[in-house]
């Protein structure tokens, strides 16, 4: 599967998404006493699931590219690593478990403790000699922190657990509310790569992340 996730990344993550959102669906289907969804909200959750899987690729592997590499490899990037990959974690995890939104505060509190761990743990583990990366699928000389939102790209992280934070605080009872954590939970965890694709192959490189907006959208707004 490394072979094909640097030869043809786009299949890969394509797969990836497909086998997560069985793997979730098959698993909402069994129930086992956790929050009983109707169909309509089932399917909803599995599009989320396939759309993160797409969407967090891409901002997973430019961090990776960055912490490996001698000209942007800072401490801020490592964080910046640690907390994506902990928090995509935490957040397919939350998706996979959701329960209502009731429990919304125990849920993202179990699950962001775990993403920690979790985020620290895969930097101790993760090198480069176990799995490459997509260089050639990235432009490496435009990194986001050269950006005029370079600024906010750093101070993103807090301004998600803010948020997460509010909505813990207060949390809907409605259909769309439960809906809409979910939703933006996604969103702000795929917001931004840390370098753009290669100019001209914005398509090319760029059609599962429009998969994946386009699996939200129609999750969210699916009766």
């Amino acid at each position: 599967m490394n072979n094909l996730r640097t030869t043809n990344s786009n299949i890969f993550v394509l797969l990836l998404a497909i086998g997560l959102a069985a793997f979730g669906f098959l698993y909402m289907q069994t129930g086992f006493g956790l929050y009983e969804d109707t169909g309509s909200q089932k399917l909803a959750r599995t599009m989320f699931i396939a759309a993160a899987a797409l969407l967090y690729f891409d901002v997973q592997e430019t961090l990776r590219i960055a912490r490996f590499s001698s000209r942007n490899s800072s401490v801020s990037v490592v964080w910046n690593y640690r907390f994506y990959m902990g928090y995509h974690w935490a957040s397919l995890m939350t998706l996979f478990l959701w329960k209502g939104s009731e429990q919304t505060s125990q849920m993202l509190l179990t699950w962001g403790i775990g993403g920690v761990l979790f985020g620290f743990l895969v930097t101790k583990i993760d090198t480069l000699n176990n799995s490459g990366t997509l260089e050639d699928r990235y432009d490496l000389d435009r990194p986001i922190t050269n950006q005029s939102i370079g600024s906010l790209y750093f101070y993103w992280p807090l301004i998600i657990i803010s948020t997460l934070a509010i909505h813990a605080s207060f949390p809907s009872n409605s259909y769309w509310g439960e809906k809409y954590l979910l939703f933006q939970m996604i969103v702000f965890g795929a917001m931004f790569q840390y370098y753009p694709f290669k100019r001209g192959y914005f398509w090319a490189y760029g059609w599962p992340r429009m998969l994946g907006i386009a699996l939200l959208i129609f999750g969210m707004f699916l009766p």
